[in-house]
């Protein structure tokens, strides 16, 4: 599952909705509903065995879904400018998301992803360097551009 979070407002985000696929549309209509009766701070997520094809771990919650990177969108200022930048919400740690291999995944709010993105930049400053898999995830300019590549990325990962 993907939980995408952005600053878009409802009539933004439908906006958004009608370039995408129907399958697309199902499964974000699916996501939400989900996350709307399962808040992420309420799962308890216990590992599985094996990685996501771009090496993140996956994890089980207590009502039987499977969980990986669920995507987070959000701004964050890069030299003075404000970036766009797509990255997993769960990661390893236990008061800070870490780029280690810990067991025990957990969703992580905004507040504490902004300062860890920054933390792991590329020395060009183009993008995130994930720690735990070295893969280089891009910074966007805009916002939209940023929650298409989230969009794909999830349904990569379906």
């Amino acid at each position: 599952m993907a939980k995408v979070e952005t600053a878009f407002r409802d009539d933004q985000r439908e906006g958004m909705a009608a370039a995408l696929t129907a399958a697309e549309k199902k499964l974000l209509k699916k996501e939400k509903e989900f996350y709307k009766k399962h808040p992420p701070s309420t799962l308890r997520l216990t590992p599985l065995e094996g990685r996501t094809k771009y090496g993140m771990p996956m994890y089980l919650d207590q009502h039987g879904e499977r969980h990986s990177e669920s995507s987070v969108t959000f701004s964050v200022e890069i030299n003075g400018k404000k970036k766009w930048v797509t990255v997993p919400s769960i990661w390893p740690g236990e008061s800070s998301p870490t780029g280690s291999n810990e067991l025990t995944g957990r969703y992580w709010k905004q507040d504490k992803l902004v300062p860890f993105v920054k933390g792991n930049l590329s020395t060009d400053k183009k993008s995130f360097v994930n720690p735990l898999t070295k893969e280089k995830m891009p910074l966007f300019d805009t916002a939209p551009e940023a929650e298409k590549f989230a969009i794909q990325r999830d349904m990569s990962l379906q």
